[in-house]
């Protein structure tokens, strides 16, 4: 059997705290460019800076407790729109953390749609997201550059196993 793409899990996230610096910083955001295709989508908006306070927080408590490094980054999936199937590049793998109530599932090429909350999604799969009939899907990312979908995974397994109550 074939392992899943995506490991979901629960962290203690700040999620309000988070989409209100989110909100806060709404006119800074651009849209997301891939220089493999030469264009940019102003459905998928990326905001990534290292000098946001909640943003910086959340991840350094999260990477703490995984011993990895990854680099943190909010992003907006319009309402209405689409985002197309697409392997995410450079990102081997990375932690979606959904802030919005209503969103739609991301739906892998070969395995099917997933539903979740807060995530480890395996980037180097094939995946879109269809977000018609939903809000604007607002995310907090942590990007791994280094570090696999399988390592990143053992790693939160590990955490959950130390921290199990």
């Amino acid at each position: 059997m074939a392992v899943e793409p995506i490991y979901k899990f629960e962290f203690p996230f700040r999620t309000y705290p988070l989409l209100t610096e989110m909100d806060k910083y709404q006119d800074k955001f651009k849209a997301y460019s891939d220089i493999r295709y030469n264009e940019s989508d102003e459905n998928w908006l990326i905001l990534k800076n290292e000098n946001f306070k909640i943003l910086t927080e959340e991840c350094r408590k999260f990477l703490e407790q995984i011993e990895l490094e990854g680099t943190p980054r909010y992003y907006i999936l319009k309402a209405n729109s689409i985002l197309r199937p697409h392997i995410d590049y450079k990102t081997k793998c990375s932690i979606n953390h959904l802030l919005s109530a209503d969103c739609a599932s991301v739906t892998y090429t070969d395995y099917g749609d997933f539903k979740y909350t807060t995530a480890l999604l395996n980037t180097n799969e094939e995946h879109s997201v269809d977000n018609t009939n939903h809000e604007d899907r607002r995310i907090f990312k942590i990007s791994f550059f280094n570090h696999s979908y399988e390592e990143v995974k053992e790693k939160i397994i590990a955490y959950q196993t130390r921290t199990k109550v």
